[in-house]
């Protein structure tokens, strides 16, 4: 099982929508908007992209779109 699955379980699903939708914004961005640090907010996204087993933060939108959660 990957560390993200881990943090991330089944009944978490609202919150990968909720943090998926953030992605189009920087991190910078988000962390204002969320009372984040820039930091957080990148471990987050590495999580998402671990996660969905994708590369980068634009296969993760697509993956996101493709799956009907963006």
């Amino acid at each position: 099982m990957k560390e993200a699955d881990e943090y991330f379980s089944a009944n978490e699903d609202q919150e990968y929508r909720s943090r998926i939708y953030t992605l189009d914004l920087t991190s910078k961005e988000i962390a204002s908007r969320l009372f984040r640090t820039e930091q957080t907010i990148k471990w987050y996204r590495m999580r998402l992209i671990e996660k969905f087993e994708v590369r980068n933060t634009a296969e993760l939108i697509s993956k996101a779109r493709e799956t009907g959660m963006l």
